[in-house]
Order: C-alpha cells, then structure tokens, then sequence
C-alpha cells in the first residue's frame, strides 16, 4: 500500500520496477488490491515489464511508459 494512502510497511524495490508499478497501476488499485510482491507479479502487464527489466543491464536505466489503460496524471 503506498505510504500516501496509510501504507506503513515499504520494501525496496530497484528503480526501474518502481516506475514500471506507477506505470501501470494507479495508486488507488495499488491499496485497494496489490499489497504483496506475489500480487503485483500476478498482475500480467507488470509481470511482462518486469521479465523484462529483469533482462536488460543492471547497470543501465529502463525507459518505461504508461500503459494504454492508465490515464495520465491531471
């Protein structure tokens, strides 16, 4: 849950997942569904993102985009 919704616990995450999570969910499914590791991995548009990040260079930068079915930020 993210700390601006109430979340308490945090773990870390590499820089490039965390901008593949925003990329695809919003911060209100993120409370309202996607409280675990196992949750979010569940997810098929993340898990295809994160396969792939997982892929590239460790020492490289991902570019990430939103995906189609998340509106952008007003």
């Amino acid at each position: 849950m993210p700390r601006s919704r109430g979340g308490k616990e945090t773990l870390a995450i590499c820089r490039d997942c965390h901008h593949a999570v925003h990329a695809v969910l919003t911060n209100k499914e993120l409370e309202a569904r996607y409280h675990t590791v196992a949750e979010l991995l569940a997810h098929p548009d993340l898990a295809k993102m994160i396969a792939f990040i997982a892929r590239q260079d460790p020492g490289g930068k991902v570019r990430v985009r939103r995906t189609k079915a998340r509106p952008k930020r007003p």
